[in-house]
């Protein structure tokens, strides 16, 4: 039998956004789009289940990106995540695994 987790007060410390504001603006393909920053809201249950069907097909850092995706807002379409900056990709992943992880 799992380990159940009775503890979920560190719930409560998660915010229910996070502005992430680029060190590299990020380009629409067609260059009409420009990002600075854009917010990445808390998940919700059907995405958090996207991230991991994604993740099972094609590993975490393209369930990362989808997730990334799916949160921001206003929208950033996968194709221009996937050209994220490596720093500005972690730390949007910083937040998001906030969600994915339990604590020890």
């Amino acid at each position: 039998m799992g380990t159940v987790v009775s503890d979920l007060s560190f719930l409560d410390t998660l915010e229910p956004s996070f502005t992430l504001t680029l060190i590299k603006p990020l380009k629409s393909a067609d260059g009409k789009e420009t990002y600075n920053s854009f917010v990445i809201n808390e998940p919700s249950f059907s995405q958090i289940e996207q991230f991991y069907h994604e993740q099972s097909k094609n590993g975490n850092m393209a369930a990362m990106g989808l997730l990334i995706s799916l949160l921001s807002d206003p929208l950033v379409p996968l194709n221009v995540i996937q050209g994220m900056n490596y720093r500005d990709y972690r730390k949007a992943e910083q937040y998001l695994l906030g969600f994915l992880k339990y604590p020890q």
